[in-house]
């Protein structure tokens, strides 16, 4: 298994890497409206609930760890039922 990397290491060069600009643009704009609320982080994994433009907010759990190419992530989104 893989060592676990730090929610530190998740510089804007690593989340270029995984997420467009779009992406990262509009997950900038929800959290400076606060928008994202962190439900837990422990480890290398992190899970949020987010209200973007959908009608129902969704569940974001994002996942991490260091790998010889670097920071590895992998991450899931579901919608809320209303």
């Amino acid at each position: 298994m893989a060592p676990t990397a730090g929610i530190d290491e998740l510089s804007d060069a690593v989340l270029a890497r995984w997420y467009d600009s779009g992406a990262i643009r509009r997950g900038m704009t929800y959290a400076g409206q606060r928008r994202v609320r962190i439900l837990v982080h422990q480890g290398g994994s992190l899970t949020g609930v987010v209200r973007g433009n959908a009608r129902n907010p969704y569940v974001v759990e994002v996942e991490w760890l260091r790998s010889s190419d670097g920071i590895v992530l992998s991450d899931r989104c579901r919608q809320l039922k209303a």
